[in-house]
């Protein structure tokens, strides 16, 4: 965890845009199955395995925009 700290100090912006792209594709994945449970979408994959790599991209991008938001600024 150390390296993940030391690399979004060097680099916040970055950082922060990757953790709102990963927060962004989670929630997509997440409504996106919602939509197809109630039959508003295209048939997507659906099932323990897809909500729970949509909640880890969720939780990715949050804990990665969190700690861009934390760098220090210089």
């Amino acid at each position: 965890m150390h390296w993940l700290r030391t690399l979004v100090d060097r680099y916040p912006k970055p950082a922060r845009v990757a953790g709102k792209t990963l927060l962004l594709a989670g929630a997509i994945l997440i409504l996106g199955a919602v939509f197809a449970r109630a039959g508003l979408a295209w048939p997507l994959p659906e099932g323990p395995v897809v909500f729970g790599i949509a909640v880890a991209l969720v939780l990715a991008g949050v804990v990665l925009t969190h700690l861009a938001d934390q760098a220090p600024r210089g």
